[in-house]
């Protein structure tokens, strides 16, 4: 450490005579790699961060999406699409030309679906969502969960279940805002995305149902909210309540976004407290981003889901 107006002073050249420089780096070290080195720490100091909370499965896999080669690998695809707009001259963005996008023979030839879900889950990225925003006229603003723009993926129990104390493995809902274009999915939709990567997940994919939904959440008031005997409702009504048992619905949404397969989320879902979900997931959301899940209905009588048509998202 060197105080600005140190080196002027007749004395700097003896001070730096008995204090030898330190170098932060091994001798091998170039000017190439301090982008990893300062990747490395910064993935090191989460990990330590995470593991107080969090399992080390778990952690790791929610490093896994800030990893370099998690970034560069979406960067190309968003960069692959950037490149398409601009041969074709297009400035909006429109269904035909994101089906266009996926089936050019540019994209489509000796390329293998699982590919092409990752070209889709890429333009589906919430980092994208601004550049997307400037292209087209996506709705304004967060879905909430009273607004109708919610989709319900109903999870098999071999797929993402929960262990009751005494009881058997029940199956939950997974709530996802959707992007919708009269009863579809929008092709920039999370949900296709997230249609795409279950497709190339199977066994799974086989025992999932996609049906949209509109959400009432209903949960219990605390002792003490109402005054004894004042006959009010002993229920409140809010967007979405966090609870420790919906990370594993919003793990599973959010894995078509990162890196993640669905069978180390499922095997990661073991959390501890409603805080995780909170403090981590939500950080990593976007503001304004309709990307972001929305997590599952409380069980047990205080949530309502009114099921509506089913929403066509094989696109």
């Amino acid at each position: 450490m060197v105080a600005p107006l140190w080196p002027a002073q007749p004395w700097f050249s003896e001070l730096k005579a008995w204090c030898p420089p330190l170098f932060l780096y091994w001798p091998s070290f170039s000017p190439g790699q301090a982008s990893f080195h300062l990747e490395a720490t910064r993935l090191e100091f989460l990990r330590t961060s995470l593991r107080r909370t969090v399992s080390d499965t778990v952690a790791e896999d929610m490093l896994a999406a800030l990893r370099p080669s998690s970034t560069r690998q979406y960067q190309s695809h968003w960069k692959a699409f950037q490149s398409f707009l601009k041969l074709k001259g297009l400035r909006d963005v429109s269904e035909s030309v994101v089906l266009d996008f996926l089936s050019c023979s540019a994209h489509d030839r000796g390329r293998s679906s699982a590919t092409l879900s990752t070209h889709l889950a890429a333009l589906a990225d919430p980092s994208n969502t601004a550049g997307l925003r400037a292209l087209t006229r996506f709705p304004s603003g967060r879905p909430s969960a009273g607004d109708g723009s919610a989709v319900s993926l109903s999870l098999s129990p071999k797929v993402l279940g929960k262990k009751r104390a005494g009881g058997p493995t029940v199956s939950k809902p997974v709530v996802v805002p959707a992007w919708t274009a009269g009863d579809a999915a929008h092709p920039l939709c999370p949900v296709s995305a997230l249609r795409c990567y279950l497709d190339a997940s199977e066994p799974w994919a086989c025992d999932l149902q996609f049906c949209s939904a509109t959400l009432s959440l209903v949960v219990p008031s605390p002792p003490g909210d109402l005054p004894a005997g004042s006959g009010a409702s002993s229920s409140r009504r809010i967007r979405v309540t966090p609870r420790s048992h919906d990370v594993r619905g919003v793990a599973a949404s959010l894995a078509f976004l990162r890196t993640h397969s669905l069978e180390k989320v499922r095997e990661g879902g073991q959390w501890s407290t409603a805080s995780c979900f909170v403090a981590r997931y939500l950080s990593y959301s976007v503001v304004d981003s309709p990307c972001v899940a929305l997590g599952l209905p409380p069980s047990g009588g205080a949530g309502v889901v009114d099921a509506g048509p089913p929403l066509d998202v094989s696109a």
